[in-house]
């Protein structure tokens, strides 16, 4: 069984699964953290998936792993929080941060004019609960 860091969750039903690694994702390893994401995005049946490291955060399409719909540097993410002056950004730290620029998302203008292809994922997460407990999925 594995666990996803963090499912945003709308209607009862989740839409995105995100996995975050404390150290940016090597090539050598890269194949086998987007295995791992699409895992959960299979279980799950989530819409999105979003794999995040202290470098960048790259935003997917369901199971789809070969081209992330948007790639943003993770500063982007970290700049509205305080996280971003924080200096030590670890799995905990962009957790949260992600957490709080996906409820951000929505009125986040700038963000938005600079990385149009946003607008579909915005829908989708708009005013999604998320929970960082370590959601377990069950494998049939």
């Amino acid at each position: 069984m594995s666990r996803a860091d963090l499912v945003v969750f709308k209607q009862g039903q989740p839409v995105a699964v995100v996995e975050a690694k404390a150290r940016p994702v090597s090539p050598p390893f890269q194949q086998a953290v987007l295995r791992q994401l699409r895992t959960f995005a299979t279980d799950t049946g989530s819409r999105w998936s979003i794999l995040v490291d202290p470098d960048r955060m790259a935003i997917f399409r369901g199971t789809d792993m070969t081209k992330p719909w948007v790639s943003l540097s993770t500063a982007e993410v970290l700049r509205p929080s305080a996280f971003s002056r924080s200096g030590v950004v670890g799995e905990r730290i962009l957790l949260e941060a992600v957490d709080r620029w996906l409820h951000d998302l929505p009125t986040q203008r700038e963000t938005l004019q600079q990385h149009p292809e946003l607008r579909d994922f915005v829908k989708d997460v708009r005013d999604g609960i998320t929970t960082s407990s370590e959601v377990q999925l069950k494998r049939d």
